[in-house]
């Protein structure tokens, strides 16, 4: 392709607008769900394909998904194998360049698709003028809610590349090109609980190309499952951690010390608020840090 072909493809490229696939999973999350949809749908980027997979909801889920349909480009409500299953049935109906993954319990900030678009683009023409494929995932900083301790409590938490020590960037804070679940296949169903670990730990094997968005994305709330719940999930990344790095390796040390520890110590705190309450479960950690002290 000749210089003057190479700038008219180029003038095309800064004028396109990247098609953004989002696929929100969801099973009797009503609750929820209408917060997830609206941030979507709300975002100053028109060119957004919008796909929702209903493992077959009771609780008026599918209610609120018609209520949407026209900006819905697909959907469908019918028993699936669980969270990781819905996932990739909907991967595999999306058409766009880059695919995001926004659970219902969560939720978009604002301009984060326009930002996401606008980096895909950057790709694109770096792509055409080098010759280089382009990066593979776009990821992006998150804002922590945990409704078990408060409604209220909004944290920052920052995307890093230490993927050795957990899910360091959530799934939903991620937007992969289509192209690498092309390549790399479907999320592992024997996983219930973390197969988006063991999906994150491939692509880094597999040497897929990070790149970050400086910016706070996504909003992730958690709570809803119980303590023992994500005690399996830690058991399962731990897993899935141990194949990836070995067991006697320090980087699994890291893992035990970033994810089992905090978990144990993370259920005693909740226990003590349930138990005692917030200003006595205070009361009694400045008692101990004066005691210590002394």
């Amino acid at each position: 392709m000749d210089f003057s072909k190479r700038f008219l493809k180029k003038e095309f490229l800064f004028k396109e607008k990247p098609l953004i696939s989002v696929v929100t999973v969801v099973y009797n999350g009503a609750q929820h769900l209408e917060q997830a949809i609206q941030s979507v749908i709300n975002q100053d980027y028109e060119n957004i394909e919008y796909i929702i997979i209903d493992g077959g909801s009771t609780d008026g889920s599918v209610d609120i998904i018609r209520k949407y349909g026209e900006k819905i480009a697909y959907w469908v409500s019918e028993p699936d194998q669980g969270i990781f299953h819905a996932m990739n049935k909907g991967i595999k109906k999306a058409t766009g360049d880059f695919i995001g993954i926004l659970n219902a319990d969560d939720w978009y900030e604002p301009g984060i698709i326009r930002k996401v678009a606008a980096e895909a683009r950057k790709a694109k023409i770096l792509a055409e003028i080098m010759g280089w494929s382009g990066w593979d995932v776009l990821y992006c900083d998150y804002y922590l809610y945990d409704e078990e301790l408060s409604a209220d409590s909004k944290v920052k938490r920052f995307s890093t590349r230490e993927f050795w020590k957990g899910m360091s960037i959530l799934h939903q804070s991620m937007f992969v090109k289509r192209r690498v679940y092309e390549k790399l296949g479907d999320y592992n169903l024997e996983y219930r609980l973390a197969a988006d670990y063991d999906f994150l730990l491939h692509m880094v094997n597999e040497g897929v190309e990070f790149v970050k968005i400086e910016t706070h994305g996504v909003n992730f709330r958690r709570g809803g499952e119980s303590t023992m719940r994500m005690r399996k999930s830690i058991r399962e990344a731990s897993k899935i951690n141990r194949q990836y790095f070995g067991f006697f390796s320090e980087k699994h040390f890291s893992f035990i010390l970033n994810n089992h520890i905090p978990s144990v110590l993370g259920s005693l705190k909740l226990m003590s608020y349930k138990c005692l309450g917030r200003e006595r479960t205070a009361r009694l950690r400045k008692l101990w840090k004066s005691i210590k002290r002394t």
